[in-house]
């Protein structure tokens, strides 16, 4: 019953102040939304290594697929070849900017976002969505692959790789 009035109340106070719409229908459509992507979404979100000191960090998987190659440092391989389908969409893993993007001579294209710590590289593109300079959020469409359903993905802490199957399931 107190919730009831307490509502009822809110409701009565944003009509005094002015304003048309109802800000509990919105919290509750809102709250709605949120449950349903959480539930959509869950197994695409991760957090950093949490047995570590470094904050928790949320990441989107870049795209839909199967990890055909694993992290190789010992022959300079710092990502993940990801396996997927010809024009699937690759989606940014973090909130961030675009800070390059280049055609490559095997007629693919490279693109990389600066994200707050980390970089993030996609290669072997056949489209890219974003100019450099572009602020994306987490993940929005930022590329399609190309006839070559293979993505490299690396991603970079302050310098130093991070081995992506560690923070995303792909």
């Amino acid at each position: 019953m107190k919730r009831r009035n307490f509502l009822a109340g809110m409701v009565a106070a944003a009509a005094v102040a002015g304003c048309t719409c109802n800000p509990i229908a919105k919290n509750e459509a809102t709250a709605e939304f949120v449950a349903q992507y959480e539930a959509k979404e869950k197994d695409n979100l991760q957090l950093f290594d949490a047995r570590t000191s470094q904050p928790t960090v949320n990441f989107f998987r870049p795209m839909h697929g199967v990890v055909e190659q694993h992290v190789m440092p010992e022959s300079h391989r710092y990502g993940v070849l990801v396996r997927a389908v010809e024009n699937e969409n690759i989606t940014a893993v973090m909130a961030g900017t675009v800070i390059y993007v280049s055609h490559e001579l095997d007629e693919t294209f490279t693109i990389m976002l600066q994200h707050e710590g980390y970089v993030s590289v996609y290669r072997h593109l056949g489209t890219v969505l974003k100019t450099v300079g572009i602020q994306v959020q987490a993940g929005e469409s930022i590329a399609l692959l190309g006839k070559q359903p293979l993505l490299e993905f690396e991603l970079w802490k302050n310098g130093h790789w991070v081995n992506p199957e560690e923070v995303i399931v792909f």
